[in-house]
């Protein structure tokens, strides 16, 4: 594959989109007489009841986390939130369906997931998709989502809402994410210590490419950390998401095949790692991968899709749907 054909892909990844309607939970709420403030999105015009409120609608990047858009979505409502305080607070979270959605997985991820998202059906999923904010560290559902520690040093001043202009800024997201990044340097490499001895300033900029989705600094950085080619790489970094069961599977998958000694594929992974969804490697029957919204063939090679298709938490993230009718690759 040309790098030009490569980087095209890379790119259509990282602008890659989901339409959202949020929503705020009823009893946050309380009634204002202004419009409410709102220069991003637009407000649903349906008024009926003096207790109506606007909806948030935006269009979101899949490439991203959903606290990042949190403090555009809370200006929206400010004017409608009853608890003044709350606005100062970690304790927000999205629900859909009743389900708390993790906001430490990516939001591309979520919605896939949640919606089983196929796309081979052309009308799946066209509507927006509908979230319900919540708030209250009473009810903070910490059974299902990782709690939100305070801004550091419990900082008074500390306020989600002017962070609108420098998401870069949210500190227990980028803690999280470093994280995410060491876990996946140590697969590739065996080791942590290239993306630790990235000096401050390439650290510094990969994060912020990361919250502003910078893909050409993102990828200019990552390829540093990476084996000089692909045949020193130790093992690929993938997670599985499996229907219905919520189980995460994150199998040993070298990036050759020990016994081909060709590229090891999807299939092959599939059929080793999740037999009873994938009995052959090279035909879907029962269930489908599908990633940034894409349905992936058997055929391709795990270490160019991670290349390709990695989010940015340095990890190739797929959902594995059940199939509504056989798909031949």
């Amino acid at each position: 594959m040309s790098s030009s054909v490569s980087s095209e892909i890379i790119s259509s990844v990282w602008k890659g989109t989901i339409k959202l309607k949020i929503v705020l939970e009823r009893e946050l709420t309380e009634v204002s007489n202004g419009e409410g403030s709102d220069g991003v999105t637009t407000q649903e015009s349906r008024l009926e009841k003096e207790s109506d409120i606007p909806v948030f609608y935006t269009t979101s990047h899949r490439n991203t986390y959903f606290h990042f858009l949190l403090p555009q979505i809370l200006f929206f409502f400010s004017d409608h939130i009853k608890d003044r305080e709350a606005l100062s607070r970690n304790d927000w979270w999205v629900e859909f369906e009743k389900v708390p959605l993790k906001w430490n997985w990516p939001l591309g991820l979520l919605h896939d997931i949640y919606r089983s998202y196929n796309p081979s059906n052309p009308n799946a999923n066209s509507d927006p998709w509908e979230l319900v904010l919540r708030f209250g560290k009473d009810k903070y559902p910490i059974s299902d989502i990782i709690p939100i520690a305070e801004e550091p040093n419990n900082n008074e001043d500390f306020s989600l809402i002017p962070l609108v202009d420098d998401p870069s800024s949210i500190t227990f997201l980028e803690t999280y994410w470093v994280n995410q990044m060491k876990e996946s340097c140590f697969v590739l490499n065996g080791s942590s210590k290239s993306i630790m001895n990235l000096s401050k300033e390439s650290s510094a900029n990969l994060w912020r490419s990361v919250a502003f989705k910078d893909a050409d600094t993102f990828e200019g950085i990552f390829r540093s950390i990476l084996p000089k080619h692909v045949g020193l790489i130790n093992h690929v970094p993938v997670r599985f998401y499996l229907p219905i069961s919520n189980l995460v599977l994150q199998p040993v998958i070298s990036p050759i095949n020990p016994d081909s000694k060709s590229k090891t594929t999807i299939g092959e992974v599939l059929q080793v790692s999740i037999e009873d969804l994938f009995p052959a490697s090279l035909m879907y029957t029962v269930a489908l991968p599908v990633c940034h919204g894409v349905l992936v063939p058997m055929n391709t090679p795990i270490i160019d899709l991670f290349f390709l298709m990695k989010y940015m938490d340095g990890f190739l993230h797929i959902n594995i749907i059940m199939a509504e009718k056989m798909v031949m690759t």
